[in-house]
């Protein structure tokens, strides 16, 4: 037996009792597959005698005979543990994720995307870039290459020889509810040591991760745009990086894994509007265009220094016989008080949060048939409007031409941005030939 009666002799000993109406009576007997070592088993096997007094039980409703047969159903379930071998396992898994992909099918064939997931977006991937939508879409890519890696590794060790060292994914996926369905079936053709050992570089997981969700941002939804979303990876040939992403890739044109994805998607939202986003990449740059087309947008709100006269034309008048320069392009000019000899146009963007700005450009045009100095300066500031990065540039540009001036300014925490184009004027000149134009001006942000 496991357990012997004992007279006791020490103080130090105390006794158990149970709750009948916490343990029996607030459950409904429902049978369940649970998983336990056969330690496990033996320890429990060992405190089933206990169950069978009723000086054990508080609020005991039955009496020691009903006690009694409850202990041996218990121990003889104890005893006769169902003992799946590994090939049974994969089977129910296998029979499971199946399930899954057909269900996930009929709702698509029934009514599409809303259909399969009222939750995922209908236009592109991240839908409409909003916070909760992009978050939605990097937990959605990190749900599918940890899930499709983990299913990998265990067909790996079913078709090779190979020591695999199968992952478990669970701990990492949990706060996103653990693993989705996938087919793995293409990448099988990969299965090599080099490959399986490259599957435990978690820092390479990432990166896959990472491009997956990239080449999906801001691309409609569609199985062929799901197919070819790792194509732009720019990973080292051999490296554990680039060993994954084709093992990946080769399976992303099965129409079962895009419908998995985009049900995910909408999973995904769900948990990040609750706060959950599972994600280990960095903030993709989004690069805006500013345009004077956009003098009335909402989202980006462009005002000039005061005192400057501006005159936004469209299309851009032709001035002293060099044409017109943009004819399609809504532009913008100005200058100052004449007696200063400059003409000058200042251009002032606010963000509507700060931000990260980067790789900051303006697209310019002047005409000055006296080809004097061209300033060009950038200034990023923050919400006090302190500079926190500036750029001054002064040379003899050269006329009549669109250029496209660039600036090494970058800096986070920007709620401003200031593009500044200036150009002498001699004494007698005229405010008609000596004209400046911004089309546009574009950055990078994070």
């Amino acid at each position: 037996m496991f357990n012997d009666i004992v007279p006791l002799s020490k103080r130090d000993w105390k006794a158990v009792t149970y709750d009948y109406q916490a343990i029996v009576g607030a459950t409904d007997g429902r049978e369940c597959l649970v998983c336990l070592t056969d330690r496990q088993i033996m320890w429990l096997m060992a405190n089933v005698i206990y169950m069978r007094w009723t000086t054990r039980w508080r609020n005991l409703s039955v009496d020691a005979q009903i006690l009694g047969d409850m202990a041996d159903d218990l121990e003889d379930r104890l005893m006769h543990c169902l003992d799946f071998s590994t090939s049974q396992v994969a089977y129910i898994y296998s029979q499971q994720v199946t399930a899954d992909l057909d269900g996930m099918q009929a709702r698509y064939d029934a009514g599409g995307i809303p259909g399969l997931n009222p939750d995922s977006p209908t236009d592109n991937f991240d839908g409409d870039a909003s916070p909760d939508r992009e978050g939605a879409l990097c937990t959605a890519s990190t749900l599918y290459v940890r899930s499709y890696i983990d299913d990998w590794l265990a067909r790996a060790q079913g078709v090779s020889g190979l020591i695999v060292a199968i992952q478990t994914v669970t701990s990492v996926l949990s706060p996103a509810g653990g693993v989705i369905a996938g087919v793995v079936l293409s990448g099988l053709a990969y299965v090599t040591q080099v490959a399986v050992d490259a599957m435990s570089d978690d820092a390479a997981i990432d990166d896959v991760i990472c491009c997956l969700r990239d080449g999906l941002r801001g691309k409609p939804i569609s199985d062929a745009n799901f197919a070819i979303a790792l194509d732009n990876c720019n990973f080292a040939v051999g490296s554990n990086r680039a060993i994954i992403r084709d093992i990946i890739a080769s399976d992303l044109s099965q129409f079962a894994n895009y419908l998995s994805f985009v049900d995910s998607l909408g999973w995904a939202y769900v948990l990040a509007q609750a706060g959950t986003v599972l994600c280990a990449c960095p903030p993709s740059p989004e690069t805006v265009t500013v345009t004077f087309d956009s003098l009335s947008g909402a989202q980006y709100v462009l005002f000039f220094e005061p005192g400057e006269i501006i005159d936004v034309i469209e299309p851009l008048t032709p001035q002293d016989g060099f044409g017109d320069p943009a004819p399609s392009a809504r532009t913008a000019s100005g200058f100052s008080d004449p007696t200063t000899n400059a003409i000058a146009l200042r251009v002032r963007i606010k963000l509507p949060q700060p931000r990260t700005v980067t790789n900051l450009q303006m697209y310019f045009y002047y005409i000055n048939p006296d080809r004097p100095l061209l300033t060009r300066s950038f200034r990023l500031l923050d919400a006090d409007n302190n500079v926190l990065a500036s750029t001054f540039v002064t040379n003899n540009a050269t006329r009549d031409a669109w250029k496209l001036q660039t600036t090494t300014a970058t800096a986070n925490n920007v709620t401003y941005i200031e593009c500044h184009v200036a150009v002498g004027i001699p004494i007698g000149g005229t405010l008609a030939t000596y004209s400046v134009w911004i089309d546009n001006i574009s950055f990078d942000l994070s």
